[in-house]
């Protein structure tokens, strides 16, 4: 059944990659795994096990806490005011530099390269798909999630390994 999933979950990979510019440097994949809950055909599949050893793997990363430190926030507010106009002179003198070279014209989107391969819960193309299974009594969700990813080609590109309860994925774009 394990391989039943993986098949469906590559279609609907497949359905999120919506072509993209070749001047674009990252994507966003969205993955919906399911189950289909009634049985369609004789067609049996057996879990297969997979040496991960030999493949250039990844997992995708938590996006971590924010956190405040309120011990710093609190100091923050304990100054001298001889300190605060030392500070605005310094404030002054840097914005004349700034607007001196911000002249240049934006050179477009700036990629943000620790967003790539954390996961994220929320599905933008495939949201409506999503909506549609779970409502859906002959399907059952397992897991969605999505990702940014560099564009690389395909055997530069690493393996991305997903583990939830008792099933996963390892798919390489």
């Amino acid at each position: 059944m394990s391989l039943f999933r993986l098949l469906i979950t590559l279609f609907i990979f497949s359905f999120s990659s919506i072509a993209q510019s070749e001047s674009q440097e990252e994507y966003r994949i969205e993955v919906i795994v399911f189950e289909q809950l009634e049985i369609i055909g004789n067609e049996k599949l057996e879990p297969v096990d997979l040496n991960l050893i030999d493949l250039n793997t990844i997992a995708l990363l938590v996006k971590p806490d924010i956190v405040l430190n309120e011990k710093i926030i609190l100091q923050s507010f304990d100054f001298d005011d001889t300190d605060l106009m030392i500070d605005k002179l310094i404030i002054d003198k840097n914005k004349n530099k700034e607007i001196q070279t911000s002249d240049r014209p934006a050179s477009g989107k700036k990629i943000n390269e620790s967003k790539w391969y954390e996961r994220q819960q929320n599905l933008n193309q495939l949201n409506n798909i999503y909506r549609r299974l779970d409502r859906r009594k002959e399907y059952k969700i397992l897991h969605k999630l999505s990702w940014l990813q560099p564009a690389l080609e395909k055997n530069d590109s690493p393996f991305v390994h997903e583990i939830f309860d008792d099933n996963g994925f390892l798919i390489r774009l």
